[in-house]
């Protein structure tokens, strides 16, 4: 997010399905574009991720007309959203750098329904980040002074009713990052 558009970039895969999805939101207008592709029956792949949130990695998720690409770097992270909606080509790219000095969080979240349930995250908060959306001719540029990205890696066992909330945020604050 820059203040004025929020994106959401999300790969799931919950073994009965895998999912990439995109949001885009002006907070100020409430104007919004959503996009998703779907696909059943992925009970053993063909969507290995990364055993953990850190070290060097890439992730593709291709179906039909969209695909999602987490390139993750030592330093960087590449995100990259695609596909066609409504006759128009929708393009999301974005570098977050990912800098040393960075901390992150760890949790494990038990669920008190059964004990067997579990849900591990790892958030990287601060990302500086630049980048664009275009859908059709409309271009959105993000500039990483003031825009920052929290990526948000999990694994888990989940109950099949649950309601998850959780929010953060990243500012400049008397010239230094602050997140929460």
């Amino acid at each position: 997010s820059d203040g004025e558009w929020m994106v959401q970039l999300n790969f799931a895969n919950i073994s009965v399905g895998a999912a990439a999805t995109c949001g885009i939101v002006n907070l100020h207008t409430g104007e919004r574009y959503d996009y998703a592709s779907l696909k059943v029956a992925t009970f053993k792949g063909p969507y290995p991720t990364s055993k953990t949130a850190e070290g060097v990695s890439l992730f593709e998720f291709k179906q039909g007309k969209t695909s999602l690409v987490f390139d993750v770097k030592e330093h960087s992270r590449t995100l990259d959203f695609r596909t066609k909606s409504k006759n128009k080509e929708v393009v999301v790219h974005f570098e977050a750098a990912h800098l040393p000095e960075h901390e992150s969080i760890t949790i494990v979240t038990p669920f008190d329904c059964d004990p067997h349930r579990f849900f591990l995250t790892t958030k990287f908060n601060c990302m500086p980040t630049s980048g664009y959306v275009k859908i059709g001719e409309k271009t959105i540029n993000f500039d990483s002074k003031n825009t920052y990205t929290v990526l948000d890696w999990g694994r888990g066992v989940w109950p099949h009713k649950n309601y998850w909330y959780w929010g953060n945020g990243s500012k400049v604050i008397d010239g230094k990052l602050f997140g929460f």
